[in-house]
């Protein structure tokens, strides 16, 4: 992790806590099959979070496209030909789903049914343009 990214994390709880915010809205995992658990940071800070009595809302990461989205839309003939196999960015079961003793101060939302069908995530959900990750 690079420095100036290190030192935001050690700060940014603190900061926060300085606002007393009524709830934080953020990631609940990373949508990479590399990805199998939560990764340990996003646990610790919210743990410093639920030391603040911080309530979080944590999201399931949207999936990433195999390509940029925008550009491959630009240059298909349909949008489908720019979706993503579900199988091949999103595990079937999250990592969060997988925490044994998920921090109490979390609410953890999954909202891929509303962006994936059964096997497919297109980049269009209705008329709006629902991604803009690829995978890098």
């Amino acid at each position: 992790m690079a420095d100036d990214c290190y030192e935001w994390n050690t700060k940014v709880v603190d900061e926060l806590a300085e606002y007393e915010p009524n709830l934080v809205i953020t990631l609940a995992d990373i949508a990479d099959r590399e990805y199998e658990e939560v990764p340990k940071g996003f646990l610790k800070q919210f743990e410093r979070l639920n030391d603040y009595n911080i309530p979080i809302l944590a999201i399931r990461d949207t999936p990433y496209f195999e390509k940029d989205v925008v550009e491959c839309l630009s240059q298909a003939n349909e949008p489908g030909e720019c979706s993503i196999e579900k199988s091949k960015t999103l595990a079937p079961i999250s990592a969060w789903e997988k925490l044994s003793n998920p921090p109490k101060n979390v609410t953890y939302v999954d909202y891929t049914d509303y962006l994936c069908d059964g096997t497919t995530c297109p980049p269009i959900v209705g008329n709006v343009l629902a991604y803009r990750d690829k995978i890098i």
